[in-house]
């Protein structure tokens, strides 16, 4: 699944339960940083996510996160997105699915939302992880870099460099989408995610 045009990949990864315009944004926003790159959505293996974050497994099966994901990008030339995770040729850690990609390409950058900071030093690796490796940290919500600086981030400061989510993007989150699904008020939300995701949710359970 991937394109493998470059010889970069900037990786967005996550549950995408479902994916939302925020995370099409994130591709978008990695694209204007680094126009020499693939971009790659790496969906993870929820049960794994169940057992690190306790993430709710009961919304997408993984065949439709993926399939929902390749539908709303594939407007987009270079980008794609991976199963590795979810297959278990990667057991969901990142540090062991960025090396896996680093067999086909010679850098990685790593994307990930400003929430995520503080949590970097408890990651498998995290030491090699962020030395040996590129992020690029999307700040929202009124918060920056420098603010939410651990001392952990700072040993690796010169791997991290921030971008600006746009304001419309900002409050998106795939946990408001199921909640919308799950009461029925889609049309709270229909401008939260991609036209094809948004008529997957229409016609779930039909």
């Amino acid at each position: 699944m991937l394109t493998e045009k470059h010889n970069t990949a900037v990786l967005i990864m996550g549950t995408f339960n479902p994916i939302t315009r925020a995370h099409v944004a994130l591709g978008i926003g990695a694209k204007e940083k680094f126009p020499e790159a693939d971009i790659i959505y790496v969906p993870s293996n929820l049960s794994f996510m169940k057992g690190w974050k306790k993430v709710d497994d009961g919304f997408l099966s993984d065949e439709d996160r993926v399939a929902l994901i390749e539908k709303s990008i594939s407007e987009y030339p270079d980008f794609s997105v991976t199963d590795i995770e979810i297959t278990g040729a990667s057991d969901g850690r990142t540090y062991n699915t960025v090396m896996l990609i680093k067999e086909r390409y010679e850098k990685v950058i790593i994307v990930m939302g400003i929430d995520k900071l503080d949590e970097l030093d408890r990651w498998y690796n995290a030491d090699k992880l962020f030395s040996e490796n590129s992020v690029l940290v999307f700040e929202r919500n009124g918060e920056n870099l420098e603010s939410m600086m651990t001392d952990f981030i700072r040993s690796h400061r010169d791997n991290f460099t921030a971008a600006s989510m746009p304001d419309c993007y900002e409050y998106i989150s795939s946990t408001a989408v199921r909640a919308a699904a799950d009461t029925g008020d889609l049309a709270a939300i229909e401008s939260d995610v991609p036209k094809k995701v948004y008529e997957y949710l229409v016609n779930r359970g039909k």
